[in-house]
């Protein structure tokens, strides 16, 4: 009687499902579970009748329910960046788990695939980085199995997800087996594809995991005294490679790194008390039928009392009202005074939609986000004019939020002199906070030909999301670059 052996935590992943994701830290286990899994799907192992009694060994207990897959032909494609590192892939894996299972008889091993000799199925390898549109050519694909999926982007999906399409059908029940996509990956940015799918939005359906080393029981003594190592004498990269957490460094790319977000939230209980004086605006980024989202942002002075989101809509007047309602909700739950202005963003005609309420609760205005940078000839710091060092208004408005950032992280520290209405203050109780932040750290700064900084806010990707939630706070806080003042009220 064959045993099949997998950790306890993987046995949800041994049933169909569409997306299985697996996300962790080195020498977690998750290559080489899946590896084991797709030599036992090749080799039909899950598609005989007779072994319906076989047992699995989960943490050292049995279980006799197994899952059952259609016999037939079975195809995976096994993908991964770049072709030329495929020896060191998981194919290693697979080529090992083979031999040192005894079925070594039933497969033919080449370069590039896997093939099992009794049904025809087979896995390929492939490099996807200079091959993506090739994909569409490679016909009754079962399984979809990306490697260090971390580095697919939004045009990589663009190309793959309309070719998973091939399905199995039970000839004894008639049952319907979807195509699978496997996903096994160790986080790098919070703005990465992957990390937006799986963690931020997932899908109802979906299978996911966060699984590091301390649940792999097959974990080798040398690995574990590598990971007490760095535990000890870097903890950032035990938190990054061992723990698999997204690398939040010191972010110097991003306009708005996690870790000067966090202590944003940090501050909270540190923030000013609310003062007439204070200024009470509300940032509006507008967006209609599509995947963005409208945002709106409240804050007063420093502090960021809401952020919230909805879905948009091509009635302007309707995004208006809702915005307007936010604006009047929150002032009124935080005893805010009446406010000053709501700030949105240019690129829709939002005024007609302001104008048609009944109730003018507070001047509206259109902000460039690509116009002239505010104050262009008053200066930015001790030495530099706005127009000299911002490329146009949406850096300018970012750099502003980053140094009210930076400000919050001195006055965390105890730094002296640090006044607090130059800070950012985020209220942790927002809906979502955990999502919100990982979208804040998604555009990036870069300097242009002309020397300049300018903004990319989707993060090196051309076809990310775009960050509303980022362009609400930055319209929020507009004022701050209006005349070209530094980080203030």
């Amino acid at each position: 009687m064959h045993i099949f052996e997998y950790s306890d935590w993987f046995h949800p992943y041994l049933y169909p499902a569409l997306h299985k994701s697996l996300m962790g830290g080195r020498g977690s286990g998750k290559s080489e579970a899946l590896a084991r899994f797709a030599v036992h799907r090749l080799a039909q192992h899950f598609s005989n009748p007779k072994n319906l009694d076989t047992q699995i060994e989960l943490e050292g207990k049995f279980k006799t329910h197994i899952p059952y897959y259609p016999y037939g032909r079975t195809t995976i494609l096994s993908a991964r960046q770049f072709g030329v590192s495929i020896e060191n892939s998981v194919k290693q894996v697979m080529d090992e788990y083979i031999y040192t299972s005894g079925l070594k008889d039933e497969f033919i091993i080449s370069k590039k695939d896997i093939r099992h000799k009794p049904s025809g199925s087979r896995c390929i390898f492939y490099g996807i980085d200079r091959n993506t549109e090739s994909l569409r050519s490679i016909a009754n694909v079962n399984v979809w199995w990306f490697e260090e999926a971390q580095f697919l982007n939004h045009e990589h999906m663009r190309t793959i997800e309309p070719c998973v399409r091939h399905e199995q059908i039970c000839p004894f029940t008639g049952i319907v087996f979807p195509p699978e996509c496997w996903y096994s990956w160790n986080p790098i940015n919070r703005s990465d594809w992957i990390w937006q799918r799986f963690v931020e939005y997932p899908e109802e359906d979906d299978l996911h995991t966060h699984i590091n080393f301390d649940y792999n029981s097959w974990m080798p003594d040398s690995l574990l005294k590598q990971a007490e190592r760095s535990k000890k004498n870097d903890p950032y990269e035990y938190s990054h490679v061992w723990l698999g957490k997204p690398d939040d460094g010191a972010g110097d790319s991003q306009i708005l790194p996690y870790i000067l977000l966090e202590k944003c939230l940090e501050a909270w209980d540190k923030r000013p008390k609310v003062t007439p004086r204070m200024r009470v605006d509300m940032g509006v980024d507008v967006a209609t039928v599509g995947k963005d989202l409208c945002c709106a942002v409240v804050r007063s002075g420093p502090i960021v009392h809401e952020i919230q989101t909805w879905r948009g809509s091509n009635d302007l007047n309707e995004t208006a009202r809702r915005s307007v309602d936010i604006f009047k909700r929150v002032c009124k739950e935080h005893q805010i005074p009446r406010p000053h202005r709501i700030f949105y963003d240019a690129s829709h005609a939002m005024e007609g939609g302001y104008r048609s309420l009944k109730e003018r609760y507070a001047p509206s205005e259109a902000v460039q986000f690509g116009g002239e940078v505010g104050g262009k000839d008053q200066f930015w710091d001790d030495y530099t004019r706005n127009g000299e060092i911002f490329d146009k208004r949406n850096i300018q408005l970012g750099m502003a939020l980053r140094m009210r950032a930076t400000n919050t992280e001195r006055l965390v520290e105890g730094k002296e002199n640090v006044d607090p209405n130059a800070c950012l203050f985020i209220n942790p109780k927002i809906k979502n906070i955990n999502r919100i932040l990982g979208v804040l750290t998604q555009p990036i700064r870069r300097i242009n030909p002309s020397g300049k900084w300018e903004i990319d806010k989707r993060g090196g990707d051309i076809n990310a999301k775009s960050p509303d939630e980022f362009d609400g706070l930055a319209l929020a806080f507009a004022h701050d670059s209006m005349y070209g003042l530094r980080a203030k009220m």
